[in-house]
């Protein structure tokens, strides 16, 4: 008889108890859990895949608190290059290693050190230093170019120095976008020439380079927020060659930058066949 109580009393123990975690479960939520309905207490770790998540169930108003880093993946189509640890050491190698397009852009991430390579960019690619301060590429030969865009689209290049070309960024039939980045000891920092706009250059520094800091041909860039200083000798730190383009246009693309401070002119501008345009 003992017995029997005994099991009638766990019996009844267990449905209270029952009974109060299924009501505590639904005191815990705003809404009331009706068929089909499930209580997170039913959900068993590993239950729940992807696959049962419909596209869009999962809106980030509904992630509260923090996510551990071992979910968050890096997002594709960003390549690290870095002197070590990064997914390529050589600029060069991890561009060759892409074939980017409008609708499949990269970004390639140049980590702070000194890279002694010359360049030849792809189209659809960010090419981003650390800081012009920490990020390098020195051309290994005076007589190369350090970075080649040529008929290429969507090139963007940011946060580098770029030093010791011929060329520092030699830009043939493209329109990139070059910000923020240093441009010296180059024969010319930037030959910006054929059909080649809108290129926007802003916020460089353009200095010390032997001939011109920028060397325009048929072309129209808007020149932004730059200092463009101490190139060449008795050369230009920004030489106009007006094949086409209207002088003023011209002009009037060149503003809210720092010219002059060399031994020989600003600003110089000649016509296609040679002889001097008027000077602004």
């Amino acid at each position: 008889m003992r017995s029997k109580v005994v099991v009638l009393l766990s019996a009844f123990i267990f449905c209270m108890t029952l009974g109060i975690k299924e009501a505590m479960a639904a005191a815990a939520t705003d809404v009331a859990c009706k068929n089909p309905c499930i209580n997170s207490f039913e959900i068993q770790d590993g239950q729940v895949a992807t696959s049962d998540i419909a596209d869009g169930a999962v809106t980030d108003a509904k992630i509260t608190g923090p996510i551990s880093s071992s979910k968050i993946q890096k997002p594709a189509n960003v390549i690290v290059v870095a002197k070590s640890g990064g997914d390529f050491s050589s600029i060069q190698a991890a561009i060759d290693s892409i074939n980017p397009t409008a609708d499949n852009p990269y970004l390639i991430k140049v980590m702070p050190g000194t890279y002694v390579e010359n360049i030849t960019l792809k189209s659809y690619i960010h090419l981003q230093g650390a800081g012009r301060d920490v990020t390098r590429i020195q051309s290994p030969s005076t007589s190369n170019v350090v970075i080649a865009v040529n008929t290429l689209a969507g090139v963007t290049i940011s946060g580098l120095t770029v030093a010791g070309g011929i060329f520092g960024i030699d830009n043939y039939s493209s329109s990139p976008k070059i910000s923020g980045n240093t441009i010296t000891g180059c024969y010319t920092g930037i030959l910006n020439n054929a059909s080649s706009s809108p290129t926007i250059i802003s916020g460089n520094i353009i200095t010390g380079n032997s001939a011109y800091g920028i060397a325009i041909y048929s072309s129209s860039p808007k020149i932004i927020h730059n200092r463009i200083t101490d190139n060449g000798g008795t050369n230009y730190d920004i030489f106009v060659e007006n094949d086409g383009i209207s002088v003023p246009n011209i002009s009037f693309n060149i503003y809210d930058s720092i010219v002059g401070g060399n031994t020989g002119v600003g600003l110089y501008k000649v016509k296609s066949d040679g002889s001097p345009a008027p000077q602004p």
